[in-house]
């Protein structure tokens, strides 16, 4: 399950329209193969039209962090509905209402504050909770485009100490770093050959 408005199931492939205010709600989307509108998206076609660019623009801008993340499929969809609904709270516009746990995981209930409608996210199992706030920034720096800011550096160091950094012959070099954190990538890294020469420095992830 994904998505669950108040008294409606609505699963991945569900045509059900779960919220209309929301510019993501009204649809579901195959994660890597496009975005497309399904089941009567609205009335107002122009408002349908709005939405689903505005969906496709969020999706486009979260999708590096959702590979990043190692999630597919459903699974990727479910981390995506979850990360907007808890930008929503972060900025306001909406509110959780409770959470509870089921056999099958975390269910939140949101209220949108303007309209005052209520649906339930499912919290996605494959999202470490020592790492939600951050992965919730990430997303929320993606969608708005954040152009001068970066990756947190604890998130970064989690997606990419292991596989990159510990190795980088730039370990710790502070603008070297943030330029990888800025492009929420290691892409300065240069593997660490012994022979050639020594790190630069010690490793660091201090912001």
């Amino acid at each position: 399950m994904l998505l669950r408005r108040r008294g409606t199931m609505c699963t991945s492939l569900s045509p059900t329209i779960v919220a209309r205010r929301s510019p993501v709600w009204p649809y579901l989307f195959s994660m890597g193969k496009g975005v497309r509108a399904v089941g009567n998206v609205s009335a107002n076609d122009e408002e349908a039209s709005v939405h689903g660019q505005v969906t496709r623009i969020r999706i486009a801008r979260a999708l590096p962090l959702l590979n990043r993340l190692g999630v597919r499929g459903t699974e990727k969809a479910a981390l995506f509905w979850y990360l907007d609904a808890m930008v929503q709270v972060a900025e306001g516009t909406s509110s959780i209402i409770h959470r509870s746990r089921t056999d099958v995981g975390e269910t939140v209930v949101i209220r949108d504050l303007q309209s005052g409608e209520e649906w339930e996210v499912a919290r996605p199992a494959a999202l470490p909770p020592a790492i939600e706030a951050r992965v919730v920034g990430e997303y929320q720096r993606l969608v708005a485009e954040e152009r001068l800011s970066a990756m947190d550096a604890v998130l970064f160091a989690y997606l990419f100490r292991a596989s990159y950094c510990t190795n980088c012959r730039y370990g710790g070099e502070r603008q070297i770093c943030f330029e990888c954190r800025y492009a929420g990538d290691p892409v300065n890294f240069l593997p660490f050959e012994p022979e050639a020469a020594p790190p630069l420095q010690t490793a660091s992830y201090d912001p």
